[in-house]
């Protein structure tokens, strides 16, 4: 995004080739010694810390009172969490061989990322300081720490994959800060690597700040650094820049959230989870410390929330477009709990709305900031109303929501690349018009996961690991997207998109897609119409969860099954049809959990020679889950 990239702060910085000598300038042990003077602690790095930890609590009045301590196995799978924790303990990070060098310089791979995350969000030592403060295992806070100093020590300022950009810089303060409160007492902390901690919080509040000065307008991913540096101005208020940070970021904050209903060029849609947890998170900071509310901030909620509702279960699957290694800001159980579902609870607890409220089910966030009424909370947020139809252009995407013969249906259209076609990419043109397709929120037609950098990376990042329409056996190029309706009654809902990406080939092509659920019938129809004059090759992919089981009819049906139950596709008669799950050469028929990992999954082809404008139509009838 223009003018909010970490990067070129690092480069600016660095271009001189003495990166080393100001990383040494901006954390070393003068850099240490001249915070300590101006937040009036000299040769008193003792009382920095102690009054660190007393602000920390002040700004973060978490729910660690001995009735909340005692009651968190109630709730949680207590000997769970604690068995992951010492195992966390245990583990060594990933060893990584771009540590020395300029942030700006550093390049990982999506699997590499992955595998750094924990550790480079700060969600490893937040997991090890909450598990300390559940059992009062002494070693745990010891990991927690030799975490925090791990990394300072790797990742100096401006050094390492630690700074590369700053959504893990602000996601990485959030976390530290958490972790020390719940550490709470300074003595566990060695001075030298609380003053480490220290300095890097500082620069990363100096860092965020100038990345939202310099950026030209409010972008949907800002939230981010603006809920960083409102929790670092009130945690660090004994900065100098603290008053400035908060302003900041109350100032930013509404507008970023708001920018969610814009067209950008096309953003990973597992980033919106993440923005609303960030707007969540800040106006409970808000309301606890007693600060000004952000000007729009409930606006942005309250705008941004139901789509996420929708993302989450029980209707959607958490299914995204692209790929980001944050799930959640706050990571504290990771995988338990939808990362959706976690931001849409969040914020119906603090507005008081059903409507913006997913399942029922706890999670650890909201049992910290509240305590033992949080389940309550939760509880009695019932009766919220289906989804509304919605568009959420910043992730180009389309949604579909209702009710049907006991079913929740949740339909998806994949709008991206929008308004900008210059600053798309092939990935990008890949998912244009693609779907996705759940039943009570669990996946039935599904988006192929992180592609990652291994073998089957092409083929992830390709037309045909999607459930779209492909031409001629080419990609598509760019192009533009628009969406041309999205309506909704009593009976069904219906959405239309078009889409130009094969303006390149000898006879331009328009494809127009159109869904139709029916809320009645528990049915949805999937109708490409190409507009063209010659002829073209057809192929039309949809793609099915590992766990289903698809099979080809004598009557040319389709039936799935899978934990949601049974479903039927009535592909177009004029289409040939095949089941491919798996296979190698060319790849054709894999989903990946995660990056780097694949699983062979059933993929339904549809192929039809066709000439001029022609309509292609697909239909699923969903049945009643299984017993």
């Amino acid at each position: 995004m223009k003018g909010m990239n970490i990067k070129a702060a690092w480069e600016r910085l660095t271009r001189s080739r003495l990166a080393g000598r100001i990383s040494q300038s901006l954390g070393g042990t003068e850099a240490r010694e001249a915070l300590l003077a101006k937040a009036g602690y000299q040769g008193q790095p003792g009382g920095l810390a102690a009054r660190l930890m007393v602000e920390v609590g002040r700004a973060l009045p978490l729910a660690l009172d001995p009735a909340s301590l005692r009651g968190f196995g109630a709730v949680f799978p207590g000997a769970d969490i604690m068995a992951a924790a010492r195992a966390e303990a245990l583990s060594r990070y990933p060893a990584i061989s771009q540590g020395d060098l300029p942030a700006s310089q550093v390049r990982l791979s999506p699997e590499e990322q992955a595998s750094l995350w924990p550790w480079l969000s700060g969600q490893r030592a937040l997991r090890l300081a909450r598990a300390f403060v559940l059992s009062r295992d002494a070693s745990l806070a010891e990991a927690a720490v030799a975490s925090l100093a791990d990394f300072c020590a790797d990742n100096p300022p401006l050094m390492g994959p630690g700074w590369a950009d700053e959504q893990t810089t602000a996601i990485r303060v959030l976390n530290w800060l958490w972790c020390l409160r719940f550490l709470q007492d300074p003595a566990l902390l060695p001075q030298e690597t609380m003053l480490a901690l220290l300095v890097q919080m500082h620069l990363a509040g100096q860092i965020l700040a100038e990345a939202l000065l310099g950026a030209p307008e409010a972008g949907p991913l800002q939230a981010g650094p603006a809920g960083a540096l409102l929790h670092l101005g009130r945690c660090l208020c004994l900065v100098e820049e603290a008053d400035q940070w908060v302003q900041l970021g109350l100032s930013r904050l509404g507008m970023a959230l708001a920018a969610w209903s814009k067209p950008w060029p096309p953003l990973a849609t597992s980033w919106a989870p993440v923005m609303l947890e960030w707007g969540g998170l800040s106006l409970w900071l808000c309301q606890k410390a007693g600060l000004d509310q952000p000007e729009g901030l409930i606006a942005g909620l309250r705008a941004l929330g139901p789509q996420v509702r929708a993302m989450a279960p029980p209707w959607g699957a958490g299914l995204a477009w692209g790929w980001s290694p944050a799930q959640a800001a706050i990571g504290l159980d990771q995988g338990r709990v939808d990362a959706a579902s976690g931001a849409a609870n969040l914020n119906a607890v603090l507005l008081t709305d059903p409507d913006l409220r997913a399942g029922r089910v706890m999670d650890e966030r909201l049992y910290w900031l509240f305590g033992k009424p949080a389940p309550e909370m939760i509880r009695q947020l019932a009766g919220g109303k289906t989804p509304a139809a919605c568009h959420l252009p910043a992730a180009g995407l389309a949604l579909l929501a209702g009710h049907s013969q006991g079913r929740r249906v949740s339909l998806w259209l994949r709008t991206a690349p929008l308004a900008r076609p210059a600053e798309s990419d092939p990935l990008w043109s890949a998912q244009a018009l693609s779907l996705g397709l759940c039943l009570d929120g669990q996946p039935l037609l599904i988006t192929p996961g992180p592609a990652g950098s291994g073998p089957l990376a092409g083929y992830l990042s390709s037309r045909a690991a999607y459930c779209a329409l492909r031409l001629d056996g080419q990609e598509p190029q760019n192009g533009q997207t628009v969406l041309e309706a999205l309506e909704e009654d009593g009976r069904g809902a219906f959405l239309a998109a078009r889409y130009d990406g094969y303006s390149q080939l000898n006879d331009p092509v328009i494809i127009r897609r159109r869904l139709f659920l029916d809320k009645h019938a528990c049915l949805v129809q999937i109708v490409d119409q190409l507009q063209a004059e010659g002829e073209h090759d057809c192929e039309i992919f949809y793609h099915f969860p590992a766990s289903a089981e698809a099979r080809i009819t004598d009557a040319g049906l389709v039936e799935i099954s899978g934990p949601w139950g049974q479903a039927l596709m009535f592909p177009e008669a004029k289409a040939s049809l095949e089941l491919i799950k798996g296979r190698a050469n060319p790849p054709l028929g894999w989903h990946a959990d995660q990056a780097g990992r694949a699983a062979a999954a059933p993929v339904i082809r549809l192929y039809a020679r066709v000439a001029g404008s022609a309509r292609l139509t697909t239909s699923l009838a969903l049945s009643q889950p299984n017993d």
